[in-house]
């Protein structure tokens, strides 16, 4: 038999003392993990990685609307960027229009604050701005060649992500020429033609760059929905990566082994042919003509793409370049011609003209094969009798023979844009040459288009929508 001793009042109350303890104890321990879980997870936030959301089309299709993104904060305070990143960032200043304050409830407020504290949603998404890095501090950033593409110190970058609409091939809706100052980038939409990007900003006093202190980190992740959860990246090998500060690159040393392989197909003279002007917003357009024949010399010494050389080198190269070739010659086409016939029969006119300049210097160019920089042959349909002509992509920094037509018409449409600013005065084309730059945009602001400003370009200019 065994005793069994029932517990007395005192044993229940100290029973029920101990249990109330260990309540508390256990309330305590989880508070404690609530609170050290919220600090790890606003730590996290503020420094690591951040919630967005997409409220726009801009970076289509790259990211669609209401998308959300992970940004990894420790790029670029603790690592550098590269060339081709997604990034998020404040706006610089004028970039995105004002939001009316919308009333929200105070509970889904509260919570939406609480949320963003500990980096699970993004109530300051629309304050900020998601964009593709294209130029580094240092980099020269140049839209467009004349296969539509944007340039990164010389070299046409390919871009699989873009978007643009049906019949455009330009890589930007404006034309731009650049050097991206220290301490500030360069970014442009995916969605090229509806994004409020560098290149819509540029009259803005920021220039259209973006101060690195404004960036809050490279988006690494699409988080939802959950059917697009995916990895998002800088496609490399599509832009240089990034460089020293300067982000400068190597130039390519033009050859001669383009125009031999035609000698040795049987062709005896070749008129290698460049354009320049083409994305200026005043002044004509150039196409530059030269003249070699199979007993063409040596290059001159430091022959480059003109894009690529100084305005001193290039004045200094040019009279080499016309002592090198048997003939040479500048075709023009002025604003005015722009306005009425279009940029792409401009080119072919002035290509006309300078062929027939060269044919009155006792050049045979009905006999010789013309090397065209780009891929879209708009000599022949301005010529009275076909001519037989060789497109290439960047013949202008591969082929001797077209960096020398680069040269010389580049100089000759320079000289003449510094000349025109004696006469029409505050546009600052010794320095700009009539391309678009943020001084150009402030004097045709604040003094209006001159003769020589292409009109149907400022119009489609200040017409312009300008989407986020």
């Amino acid at each position: 038999m065994t005793d069994e001793t029932l517990p007395t009042r005192s044993d229940r109350v100290a029973g029920g003392a101990r249990g109330r303890r260990s309540g508390l104890l256990f309330a305590r321990d989880v508070l404690v993990v609530v609170v050290i879980a919220l600090l790890v997870a606003f730590l996290v936030k503020t420094f690591v990685v951040r919630s967005f959301y997409i409220p726009s089309g801009s970076m289509e299709n790259t990211l669609q609307i209401n998308d959300k993104i992970l940004v990894n904060e420790l790029q670029p305070s603790v690592f550098p960027l590269s060339r081709g990143d997604v990034v998020v960032f404040r706006d610089p200043g004028g970039w995105l229009p004002k939001s009316p304050p919308v009333a929200r409830n105070p509970l889904a407020q509260a919570a939406d604050t609480a949320l963003t504290f500990v980096g699970l949603s993004a109530s300051d998404s629309d304050d900020h701005l998601v964009k593709r890095l294209i130029g580094l501090p240092g980099d020269h950033v140049v839209c467009c060649d004349a296969s539509g593409r944007i340039t990164v110190n010389g070299t046409a970058i390919v871009e699989p992500y873009i978007v643009l609409p049906p019949g455009q091939k330009n890589a930007a809706t404006l034309a731009f020429d650049v050097t991206v100052p220290k301490g500030r980038i360069w970014v442009m939409g995916d969605n090229r033609y509806d994004s409020q990007d560098s290149s819509r900003n540029q009259a803005l006093p920021g220039h259209g760059f973006v101060p690195l202190d404004h960036v809050v980190g490279r988006a690494a992740v699409i988080s939802w929905p959950v059917g697009r959860w995916t990895w998002l990246t800088d496609y490399p090998g599509s832009l240089p990566r990034r460089g020293g500060e300067e982000g400068m690159m190597t130039p390519v040393t033009p050859t001669l082994r383009f125009e031999k392989a035609l000698y040795r197909d049987g062709v005896t003279s070749i008129v290698a042919v460049d354009e320049v002007g083409r994305g200026a917003l005043a002044g004509p357009v150039a196409v530059g003509m030269v003249v070699i024949d199979t007993g063409v010399k040596r290059i001159p010494p430091g022959l480059r793409d003109s894009k690529l050389l100084p305005e001193p080198v290039r004045e200094a190269l040019e009279p080499a370049c016309r002592r090198w070739s048997l003939f040479h010659a500048v075709g023009l086409a002025s604003a005015e011609e722009v306005d009425s016939l279009g940029i792409m029969r401009c080119l072919g006119l002035a290509g006309a003209r300078a062929l027939a300049a060269l044919e009155e210097q006792g050049a045979e160019v009905r006999d010789s094969t013309l090397i065209l920089d780009g891929n879209y042959d708009y000599l022949n349909p301005a010529l009275m009798r076909p001519a037989r002509v060789v497109t290439r992509i960047k013949a202008d920094r591969d082929c001797a023979s077209v960096a020398a037509a680069s040269v010389i018409a580049k100089v000759h449409r320079d000289r003449l844009m510094i000349g025109h600013d004696v006469d029409y005065p505050g546009y600052g084309w010794v320095s700009n040459k009539g391309y678009s730059t943020p001084e150009h945009f402030a004097a045709i602001a604040e003094l209006g288009p001159s003769a020589l400003h292409r009109l149907t370009w400022l119009k489609d200019l200040a017409t312009l929508d300008m989407p986020t």
